[in-house]
This record gives structure tokens, sequence and C-alpha cells, in this order.
């Protein structure tokens, strides 16, 4: 069975390695720019996506595949890129468009959920006082969504791996900060970036 990055079993088993193997996506992969959502995964997201399954979120490639690439792709504009500047000028910041505001509230949560296993980066940009995301690598972006979203009141990724609530409502509810009249139009928006993908 090939999951929504096109993986087959042979492929995910040698991403995800046998007990006590470094695996292929725990080693430190620069992620770069990607066009298609078929870049490596870094080993900041891959610890994300392990704690949110052993929070019972599902499976680390369920979250990746049903929940953090898809809102990534859209996102982003289909660039996958982590120095993406919001088109419109305004304040979006990288492949999930963080911005200031939401981006200091999530690394907030990645603390409060993590404690003293929070990662050095994250203790750096808020020591900083960067919230802009383009100072991330796209792992460490996504790592942060995927801890942010543990920690969202409300946010329940289980949902989306276990096929009770679509993508593109989670991403609204969840993810989105634009306002309410707007809600239809971004919904079809994401849905047509959903089609690309």
């Amino acid at each position: 069975m090939e999951g929504l990055l096109g993986f087959s079993k042979d492929i995910l088993q040698s991403l995800l390695g046998a007990p006590n193997q470094r695996s292929l996506l725990q080693q430190d992969v620069p992620p770069e720019p990607m066009e298609k959502p078929d870049m490596p995964i870094g080993s900041d997201l891959v610890r994300a996506l392990n704690i949110a399954s052993e929070k019972g979120k599902g499976k680390p490639l369920d979250i990746y595949n049903k929940v953090i690439v898809p809102m990534a792709y859209h996102e982003s504009a289909g660039t996958m890129s982590p120095s993406i500047k919001q088109f419109s000028g305004g304040p979006g910041r990288g492949v999930l468009q963080f911005e200031p505001k939401r981006m200091k509230v999530a690394l907030q949560r990645t603390v409060n959920l993590l404690g003293e296993r929070t990662p050095a980066w994250v203790k750096k940009a808020r020591k900083e006082k960067n919230y802009d995301a383009t100072s991330l690598t796209q792992s460490q972006q996504m790592a942060l969504a995927v801890y942010d979203l543990l920690e969202k009141p409300g946010a329940d990724i289980a949902k989306v791996t276990k096929g009770e609530q679509n993508i593109e409502d989670f991403w609204l509810k969840h993810w989105w900060a634009g306002k309410d009249k707007d809600v239809k139009k971004r919904k079809e928006s994401f849905k047509e970036s959903m089609r690309r993908m």
C-alpha cells in the first residue's frame, strides 16, 4: 500500500528502521525547498511526529501525510519552501505561514508540552524573541506546527488520521487565521490545493 507521498511498504520500512537501528528518518537530512511534498523528513520533525504518535494521534507517517503535508502544501502555495513569505505582503512566513503572534504562541506551547526536553532551537528563538519562521528549517517549522496543534485547545490531529474530520475543516478551524466571511472561499481554495497535490 502506498501513502500520500507514494512510499511503498519497503521504502517506509527503510525510513522507519528496525528497532535499535538508526533509520533514514532519524538521520539529519537538511530540508530543502521542494516543489512537491516528497521531501526528506528531518530529525526535528521525526521527533515531533513520534511524540504525537505516542500521544495517540496516529502513526507518524499518517500524521505527516494526512495533516502536516497537506497544510504545508496549501500554505506554501505548493512550493513547500521554508523561506516563502506571504504573497500579499502580510505577516505569514515559512512553509506553514506562521504569523509572528502564532509563532510566539507555538513556541510557548512547545515549552509547555516538552518542558526540559524542549529543543535548543525553540529555546533560542524564544530567548531572541525571533518570531520569523523563515529563520527555522523546514523540519523545525513543521515540528513546531505539530507541537502547537498538540497543545491547541480543541485541536485533535487524531480526528484527521482516523478519518473522523477532513483536513480542510481541521485546517480552517485550527490553523487558518482569516475572517468568518472568507471561510467558504478559503475552504474551496484548500480543496483546490489538494486536487493539485
